[in-house]
């Protein structure tokens, strides 16, 4: 398997939404624990796509838990902050996140 295709697939995980990903990981447990015994490799390929997997999942956690608490921080500075532009931006910053927190209810 080349690069280019391990870049592909990296795409593909990135891509599927967070139910998707949940569903493939738990596709990939039940492949592993009924047929793992039966392959050549004893499951080898498959424990490392899931690895990858679960790696994903974990790293997407991350990213949203500490994108939360640099836009909480930011919309604290900014509603203490007397200033009418930082305002201004706050409410279209609001908008704007309600937008992003709509899309991640549907991942």
């Amino acid at each position: 398997m080349g690069d280019g295709d391990d870049q592909d697939k990296e795409e593909f995980r990135e891509n599927l939404t967070d139910v998707k990903l949940k569903e493939k990981i738990k596709r990939q447990e039940r492949i592993l624990e009924y047929l793992a015994s039966k392959l050549p490799d004893k499951g080898k390929k498959i424990r490392d796509r899931l690895q990858q997997l679960e790696e994903g999942k974990k790293r997407r956690t991350f990213t949203r838990q500490k994108m939360y608490h640099l836009l909480d921080s930011l919309l604290m500075n900014v509603r203490n902050s007397r200033n009418l532009q930082a305002h201004i931006r706050l409410v279209r910053f609001q908008e704007n996140w309600d937008c992003f927190l709509a899309l991640c209810g549907n991942l």
